[in-house]
């Protein structure tokens, strides 16, 4: 294990870089990632959740963490997180920051939405852009994209959060092919329903007809397929309805995507 550990840390070390690592599945990442002995530089808008979590993982792992509030939304977040990342070399990106809205998309806000598209799309890109060229040159490091189950069939009341998941899933997709020969293992993680504190505030996850999976479970399946699979779906149920709902028709799939027993949004 400590050789297992060790190995993982040459692979993708010094530094790791997660975003939306204050809570839930982010947070998982970055424990983990800690535990397996890189540093981290963790980013997240809620700073005083952020600045507790960093004070646990360096207490708990004895590594080094930055702990950067930004929000990812902001034009020139690059230009504010560029001072925390210049004097260190990132060795793996975890971009999994992300938000949703759920109900009728024309009854949301048009700038939060548009909000949306720039955390859930063009943060992702530009922080790919900036940290994974110099793991090419390197000849060594990873970039895992989370993308959602929603990304293969869309997402009614959940719309523009499919849309940009959609998008994840095709950019981590095509960045495993233009990266194979580079030594950057490139990995999009697609979950379905994990038990975060965003999913218990948008679902009555109770009356699920599948309980939603811990968030430990995803973040440990995503890093230990790292290098071997380039896309991971954590969970037999949800590996099993993904592959069945690509041979069913159109309808089909949205009948059950709008069912209240799989997805029992609020409201």
């Amino acid at each position: 294990m400590l050789r297992a550990v060790s190995d993982f840390a040459q692979r993708y070390g010094p530094w790791a870089l997660v975003t939306g690592a204050a809570s839930g599945i982010g947070a998982e990442f970055a424990d983990q990632l800690a535990g397996r002995g890189l540093n981290l530089v963790a980013i997240d808008k809620h700073t005083s959740r952020l600045e507790a979590q960093a004070d646990a993982w360096r207490r708990r792992h004895g590594v080094e963490v930055r702990a950067v509030a930004l929000d990812l939304r902001d034009a020139d977040f690059p230009t504010a997180l560029a001072p925390h990342t210049a004097d260190i070399s990132i060795g793996l990106l975890v971009s999994n920051a992300a938000a949703a809205f759920t109900g009728p998309l024309l009854d949301h806000d048009p700038e939060q939405e548009v909000g949306l598209i720039h955390l859930n799309c063009r943060a992702p890109l530009r922080l790919i852009q900036r940290y994974v060229p110099p793991m090419v040159e390197r000849t060594r490091g990873g970039l895992i994209v989370v993308a959602s189950t929603v990304a293969f069939n869309g997402g009614p009341w959940i719309a523009n959060y499919a849309a940009t998941k959609a998008y994840n899933l095709a950019l981590g997709d095509a960045l495993s092919i233009e990266l194979a020969h580079t030594g950057v293992d490139v990995q999009t993680l697609a979950p379905g329903m994990t038990n975060t504190e965003g999913l218990r505030g948008s679902m009555d996850v109770d009356k699920a007809t599948f309980p939603p999976m811990d968030p430990a479970v995803v973040a440990a399946t995503s890093l230990d397929g790292l290098g071997t699979e380039p896309l991971v779906i954590p969970g037999v149920i949800n590996k099993a309805s993904t592959t069945l709902s690509r041979f069913l028709p159109r309808r089909v799939r949205h009948r059950i995507m709008t069912s209240k027993r799989i997805r029992p949004f609020k409201g």
